[in-house]
Formats: C-alpha cells, structure tokens, sequence
C-alpha cells in the first residue's frame, strides 16, 4: 500500500491512522499478522491473515460550477424557450452515484422570466418573449447546483453561504415597437380644432404626443414629426421633436382701395373662412422604422375682416344740368367678401349733401346743378357692412354735371369805335370783336362772327368768321365818307347770338396835291418893267385846304431872270429887259406846295412869257377862252 493507514492493537483492535478519501483509494488490502510468543521471536508462531478495507463512498463533495462568470446578453424581444445559457458545475463523489449527480434550480427571486433544465444547466426563456420595453433591461438569476447524495450538497461558488450563483442576464434593446399617439394628448381627438380666420403666423394649433414603447428612446424610442405632403400642409409648421402645430402663414392679405381683399388663389395659402372653412393635415410620428398617423383638423370660424368693396361702376354718373331735383345719378352696389354679416347698406357721409339715396339704393339729386358753376360734384357715401361688428368704407362718387347750351354769347357792354386814318393799306386788319359764352365746353363756346348790316358800305370791311379779325378790303377815302357804322353778331353752335356796333372813324390825310387852275399860263410884259413890276400870276387849289399853299420856281434856264412871290404866286422880273427880236421869248416852271403832313407838291406848271416893245403892249384877257373858278359851298365872305 502507499501508505499505511491503519494499526493494530494487541488485542486485535484495528485503528484507522489517517482520513481515507472514497476519490483516491477505494480500498486497502493489509495482512494481519498473529505471533503467540511475540517477545522471541524465535519461539513464537505467526500465523498472516490477509484483510482487505474497502472505503464506502460518502457525499463529500458539493458540486463546483465550471466558471464563475455566466454572464449573457440576449435581444429584446426573444422568444419563449430559446436557449439563453447553459450552466455546468461538477461534483467530486463517485460519478454516476446520487453523490455525484448534480441537479440545476433557479432560486425563487429569479422570477418565473427564465427556467432552467434540472438535469442539463440549460438556461432558457420562459413562456413568455422577452420585452424590455415592459419588463428589466437586466436580470439577475440565482442559480443553483445540489447534489443527490445523502444529505445533499450545494454548490457555494461566492463562498458567501448563499449556495448559488449570480448570473446576469441582459436585455439588448431592439426597434419592436412603432410610435402611437395618446388619445389624451390634444383637444384634437375630441373634434375639429376652432380657430378664427384672423389666426396669426406662430400661434399654437395643438401639442401632439406620441409614444414609443422602446424603452431605449434614444436609439429606438426617440420619435419625430412631420406633416405629410397634402392640401393644406404648407399653412402648418410642425416642430420636429415636440410635435407641436403652429400656424405658418398669415390670414389673406388686404387691400384698403375701396375695400378689403379677401381672398387669395390657392397657390398663395392664407387662412381665409370664404375660401376653405376647413383645413386637414396628416401628422406623422416616427421612430426611423415604425409609423402612425394622426389627422387634425382645423376648423376656421369667420371673422368680420372685409369691408365692402363698392362696384367701380357706382363710383360716377351723369346728370343734366338745369334738370332740378329728383334725377337718378347712380345704382349703390356693393359687396362683401365675408360669408356673413355681408349685407351692406349706404349713408351720405355729409347732411348738407345735395343727394339722397333713396330706398333702391339710388344716388339722386335734390336741388338743380349748373355746369359752368359746378362740372363735377363729389358725394361721400359710407357702405356698412351687417356684422355685429361693423366694418365700413367711404368712397368719393364723382357726378358730372353734363352741359347744355344754355348760355348766349356776350359783347362787352361799351360798343367798339376806332379810328383809322384814310390812307390805310386794304388787307389790314382793323380789330379784332371777341364775344364771350358762359358754356364751358368748347361745342358750346365756340363763336362764329358775321357783319350784319354795314349800312351800305358792304365791299369796304370783311370779318373772319372764327377769330372775328374785321379786316379792311376797300380804301379809305375821308373826303367821301369820314365815318362808318358795321353791326357785328357773334353765334354759337344752335344760333343763339349777340351784336354789337363798331364804329370806324376816318382820319383825314394829306393824300390830295395842290392843283394850279390853269393848266399853261402865257404872260406878256414889255421893256419898260421895271423890277418887281408884277407882269401875272399863278394860281393853285387843294382841295383839302383852302389856304396855305405856298409858290416855288423850278430851277430851268430862264428862272433866274424872274421870280415868284411865295405866297400870292405873283410873277416878276428880277432885271430890265431891252427888246430883242431874236430873244423875246421866255419860259419858268412854277410848282405849289401845301403846307399838311407830309407836304405834297403840284406838278410843275409851265409859264409861257413874252417880252414885247412897250408900245405894243396891250390890255386884254389872257387866256381868251375864260377863267374857271372853283371854291367850296360855303365861301368866307
């Protein structure tokens, strides 16, 4: 044997020396040897018995667990009866005897999640899927190992004496559950939301929540929002991660010109009860995997936002002048572009007005307009809208007075007079008649001139009928007639006319030269003149003036040997003449001059003079056939 591990006493007793262990020896196999005389050993008989010790197994060995650590993760979500750990410990005892036959429980605190297999350590998933989302992320279970021997042994791997052995179980977190939003989370599930028209950009529609049950939000829980494409989507704005709806747009613009503009094309998206009373917009919540849908609904109330919009075609009428009261200028019409409160009614802004609007909603007159006083008229009417709060709008309706030619041309009260002197052109304009007409259209105010009566001087004046330019086509002769008196009529479009009186005075001219009564003069003197001795005279007449003419010689051969007195048109020698048979013949040329502005000259009269002896002159009448006189009928005396 290696080791002895039993003696024997004298009296047979066998004593067991050291442990014996079932595991490492199983028996022994000794001789017992018996000596009758043991102190000689010469003289002693020895008789060797063999014996054999057979060790019985004992449950002395608890079972010990092949690892300390086993730890798992598995997926949220496993299903029932998948494997999750297999658990193995071994025992020391004689194998395949209740000693060393190991047996696996899981302590009561483990829940009923997991079970394990008694015989084979396999760990597994209870009845029912795992679901961290409702249950543990971790579990610890308690796990023990018990041996079948008698009494039974457990396992102790902590040392602790708690007989099991922890193993964790962790729960990975998977996407298995979709987004759901609450009944409880908005007004919205219990009907259309109200809002009126007039809702502004930023307000607050609703808070929406949905909720995921993963339990990991910020891998698989964590939801986010968003509006799907749709009719209405871009009048909403969502915020992503709180899911709130907040109005994006404005309430339809308006236009303050004779009204409110209400409405908008559908392309432009404001808020506007006429247009669309209701808006509906599909929410989306989702977790990257998963979805749900929500439809809210948003109902819009009606807002007295639109004053009436009067009709262009009541903002201006005609009327008649002259017509008095009770014309019927223009139909009031207006509408509303709210769906309610849209009945519109009409006021006169002003009581002194000079309109009524009657019950048809009709601009009328009550007094009568004068178009040269008043052309245009202007009224003030206020059109109310029936809302219990009332929007209004004033709007100018312009009245034009319409024209009658009711007005005849006018002269100045002073007639015209004026004065042209005699020698004035033909062709020149002498002046200009201007009538007046109150009617202020130029089809009414229009003149046209005329001479009506020129007592008999018709071929002398002539009048341009548009611009009444009286324009001289005969020649002024003051000598014939000094004066004239022309009847002028000024005409509108209908006949109606005005006259006048123009009076043309003649202004005497110098246009007449002196005339001398004989047309040739022959004078006779004799030697014996002596100088200065009036041998005849010359004399003239102008017609325009009796006295004043004055005498002059022309310069010619013989107009130094005489001369003629200035005044009295005397002629005389200016030396002594000596009878000369060869010369005795002389000849002067004599002109008259008047004294007007400018002057004017006779032509030259030609004097005949012929000196005879003194003896042979005679007395006698020359020229022979007579004188002739004129002189004006009312001589000086």
């Amino acid at each position: 044997q290696p080791s002895v591990v039993c003696g024997i006493r004298s009296n047979g007793s066998l004593v067991l020396l050291g442990s014996l262990d079932f595991e490492l020896i199983r028996s022994y196999s000794l001789f017992v040897r018996v000596s009758d005389n043991p102190a000689s050993s010469q003289a002693s008989q020895t008789v060797l018995k063999s014996l054999t010790i057979t060790v019985l197994d004992e449950n002395d060995h608890a079972p010990i667990f092949s690892s300390a650590n086993f730890d798992r993760t598995i997926l949220d979500g496993t299903a029932a009866g998948t494997v999750v750990v297999t658990v193995h410990a071994t025992d020391g005892d004689e194998p395949n005897t209740p000693n060393s036959h190991v047996v696996y429980g899981l302590t009561p605190e483990s829940g009923s999640t997991f079970v394990i297999n008694r015989s084979t350590g396999v760990v597994s998933v209870g009845n029912t899927s795992i679901d961290s989302d409702r249950g543990p992320q971790q579990y610890l279970l308690h796990i023990t190992a018990t041996d079948e021997g008698t009494p039974s042994l457990e396992a102790d791997p902590l040392n602790d004496g708690s007989n099991s052995l922890p193993v964790v179980i962790s729960i990975q977190d998977i996407n298995d559950n979709a987004p759901a939003f609450q009944n409880d989370s908005s007004p919205a599930w219990f009907g259309p939301l109200l809002r009126p028209e007039s809702t502004g950009p930023g307000t607050l529609i609703a808070s929406l929540a949905a909720v995921d049950g993963d339990v990991n939000a910020a891998l698989h829980g964590s939801v986010t929002y968003a509006i799907l494409p749709g009719v209405s989507s871009n009048l909403f704005t969502l915020q992503e991660t709180a899911g709130t709806v907040s109005v994006s747009v404005a309430p339809c613009p308006t236009q303050l010109l004779g009204g409110v503009l209400c409405s908008q094309p559908p392309n432009q998206g404001c808020f506007d009860f006429e247009t669309t009373s209701s808006h509906s917009i599909v929410i989306e919540a989702s977790d990257g995997i998963f979805t749900d849908q929500f439809t809210l609904t948003v109902q819009l109330t009606d807002v007295n936002e639109c004053s009436p919009i009067v009709a262009n075609s009541s903002l201006s009428c005609s009327i008649n002048e002259n017509a008095g009261a009770g014309q019927v200028c223009s139909a009031l019409v207006a509408t509303d572009g709210d769906r309610s409160g849209n009945v519109v009614t009409f006021a006169l802004a002003s009581p002194q007005s000079p309109f009524v609007i009657d019950a048809q909603n009709r601009l009328v007159t009550n007094r009568s307009f004068d178009h040269e006083v008043e052309p245009t008229v202007q009224a003030v009417v206020i059109a109310t809208d029936s809302a219990e709060v009332p929007r209004q709008v004033a709007v100018i309706v312009t009245v034009t007075v319409i024209e009658l030619n009711d007005n005849t041309p006018v002269f100045p009260a002073v007639p015209y007079a004026i004065q042209y002197f005699e020698n004035t052109t033909v062709g020149t304009v002498l002046l200009t008649v201007s009538a007046t007409d109150a009617d202020s259209s130029v089809a009414f105010n229009t003149l046209r001139y005329f001479i009506t009566n020129t007592n008999g001087h018709d071929s002398t004046f002539s009048i341009n009928m548009t611009s009444g330019a009286i324009t001289l086509v005969g020649a002024l002769d003051f000598e014939t007639v000094s004066s004239y008196s022309i009847d002028v009529a000024a005409r509108d479009v209908d006949d109606q006319e005005s006259t006048t009186v123009v009076t043309v005075t003649v202004l005497d001219v110098n246009d007449v030269a002196p005339v001398f009564v004989e047309t040739a003069y022959h004078m006779f003197f004799s030697d014996a003149f002596v100088i200065g001795e009036i041998i005849g005279i010359v004399q003239a007449t102008d017609v325009e003036q009796t006295s004043g003419l004055t005498y002059n010689l022309v310069q010619s051969d013989d107009f130094l040997d005489f001369r003629v007195n200035a005044q009295t048109g005397v002629i005389s020698a200016t030396r002594t003449f000596a009878f000369d048979l060869d010369r005795h013949n002389y000849q002067i040329e004599v002109t008259s001059t008047d004294n007007g502005d400018p002057s004017l000259t006779s032509q030259p009269l030609v004097v005949s003079l012929t000196l005879v002896p003194d003896a042979d002159l005679a007395f006698g009448f020359d020229p022979l056939d007579g004188y002739n006189v004129s002189f004006t009928e009312t001589p000086n005396l």
